[in-house]
């Protein structure tokens, strides 16, 4: 077998899976959603404009460290190629992290746009732990919130503060999440290998065909094209022939 090019390089393996782990990852949240009845979307209630739900992100991060420890693990580029929960290697910060994401996103109301998590993650903590989504408010239709803006990041950071223990998350849930991304992730797996080994099968199918073609082609009599070895045998024959056939007219003219 030839090497391969030094500009040629191989497939990534992981990116071709990835849009097939996302497939199965949404099937699995709708699935859940419907099973705990979350499938209808709710109103805000304060529905903070984009500079509030930023602030509220910030200060839980300042007043709780637990989460912005897990926060600076998991978001750590060089280890984008562990699995999210496997990256803090520790199980309290795994709940505090999950805590955090459902404290900010049910009580705080910040959108999944601005929670430093990763978006298909976040639907899957929010499926397992039977909260349901908010209803995206266009920026035309926020005027009926108005009487409320004025103190509407003091009420959202303590309604935060007053429901943050009462939030369920422990080492099963963590458990079932980690459990249910790495099943995702094999299933994906599987699934990209087998249709690389069916692609590959059909490109070698194809491959044959051509050489079978070809082979057809070369044994048709009607193909047929002497090659140059044999010309040059020819007119080597051909000269012999005729040297001896001088040399003879000569003996018999003598």
């Amino acid at each position: 077998m030839g090497r391969r090019p030094k500009n040629k390089k191989r497939p990534d393996k992981a990116k071709k899976s990835y849009p097939i782990y996302v497939k199965k990852l949404k099937l699995f949240v709708e699935k859940e959603r419907a099973k705990n009845n979350c499938n209808q979307k709710i109103d805000k209630e304060l529905c903070p404009n984009e500079e509030e739900q930023k602030q509220l992100v910030e200060d839980y991060e300042n007043t709780n460290d637990q989460y912005a420890k897990a926060l600076n693990l998991i978001n750590n580029k060089s280890k984008y190629n562990i699995q999210i929960l496997d990256r803090t290697k520790d199980s309290q910060l795994n709940i505090e992290y999950i805590r955090g994401i459902i404290a900010l996103y049910k009580y705080g109301e910040v959108s999944v746009d601005f929670i430093k998590a990763n978006r298909d993650f976040i639907q899957v903590v929010l499926a397992v732990h039977k909260i349901c989504l908010y209803k995206r408010v266009p920026a035309n239709k926020r005027e009926k919130f108005l009487p409320l803006k004025k103190n509407a990041f003091d009420m959202l950071k303590n309604r935060i503060n007053k429901n943050l223990n009462m939030i369920e998350v422990n080492e099963e849930s963590v458990n079932k999440i980690r459990n249910i991304l790495k099943k995702l992730h094999k299933e994906a797996n599987e699934e990209n290998q087998k249709d690389s080994s069916e692609e590959s099968l059909e490109a070698n199918s194809d491959e044959e065909i051509k050489l079978q073609t070809l082979e057809e082609q070369n044994n048709n009599p009607l193909n047929f094209q002497p090659v140059q070895e044999e010309e040059d045998d020819y007119w080597i024959k051909w000269n012999l022939e005729t040297m001896e056939k001088v040399k003879h007219d000569k003996l018999k003219k003598d």
